[in-house]
């Protein structure tokens, strides 16, 4: 691990033919996750990306995006939707995620609403892993979500645009053979993409989430990475495939708090 660890670096793990860089958080429940994106997004821009897509977001809220893109008005109803559907957990979370925005309009990114509208989920809800192995169903909730977005940000880049994408980790990459990722779906439409895991320790303890792991049979690597590395600095390491790592082109571990 020792010759593998980096400081983190965005311009080093997005160089300029980069389309579509991916930031994955493991857990919606974490600030660090959107901090550390807070921190990064001026390097973005200067890096050339013009367009942030969400999660966070449905695509009927588009228009008020826009406005709020352009204007800033509109932002106490979408710091409102977002309490709404997304205060759930630690309860910040609703605040963070308004203040990505609101620093992307500081910065002159287009914000775009990555999601599904909420009211067309339900129709796949009920297609469970079962069904789709046994060809009952075609498509399950969450393939049908990343079929979408990967649409909205193909259809950013045809246009000579360059976007960041914020979701959860496990939209961005490989599931099963039933659920592909948004980078597996990018891949086969010829759009260059990075896949950015955004990893903190807590994510790997069951029990007692705390710094400082010592073993944990399911991530050996990421406990020799924090050990060698004192959990004290953010670094990153490149990603690959394994029994939990799912096509991710890099890793960034942040550091204890």
């Amino acid at each position: 691990m020792l010759e593998t660890r980096r400081p983190v670096n965005y311009q080093e793990m997005l160089p300029r033919n980069i389309e579509v860089a991916i930031f994955g958080e493991v857990s919606h429940n974490t600030n660090i996750y959107k901090i550390e994106f807070l921190k990064a997004l001026p390097e973005l821009k200067r890096r050339g990306f013009t367009h942030l897509g969400m999660e966070m977001f449905p695509a009927n809220l588009q228009s008020e995006l826009n406005k709020f893109s352009n204007t800033a008005s509109g932002s106490k109803e979408l710091a409102e939707f977002l309490e709404e559907n997304w205060s759930w957990g630690n309860g910040s979370n609703s605040v963070l995620y308004f203040k990505i925005i609101e620093k992307a309009r500081s910065l002159g990114i287009k914000i775009i609403g990555l999601d599904l509208p909420y009211d067309q989920h339900q129709q796949y809800d009920t297609c469970n892993s079962k069904q789709l192995s046994d060809g009952t169903c075609k498509q399950s909730s969450h393939l049908a979500r990343n079929i979408f977005m990967t649409d909205l940000i193909a259809n950013i880049t045809n246009h000579g645009g360059r976007c960041i994408a914020f979701m959860h980790y496990y939209h961005a990459v490989y599931i099963s053979d039933f659920e592909a990722g948004i980078k597996n779906l990018l891949d086969n439409r010829h759009i260059q993409n990075k896949v950015i895991k955004l990893l903190h320790p807590e994510f790997y303890q069951d029990s007692q989430p705390v710094c400082g792991l010592k073993s944990d049979k399911d991530a050996p690597t990421i406990v020799a990475a924090y050990d060698e590395f004192a959990s004290n600095e953010s670094f990153y390491i490149k990603g690959y495939l394994s029994s939990w790592n799912r096509g991710e082109d890099y890793i960034v571990f942040l550091p204890c708090q």
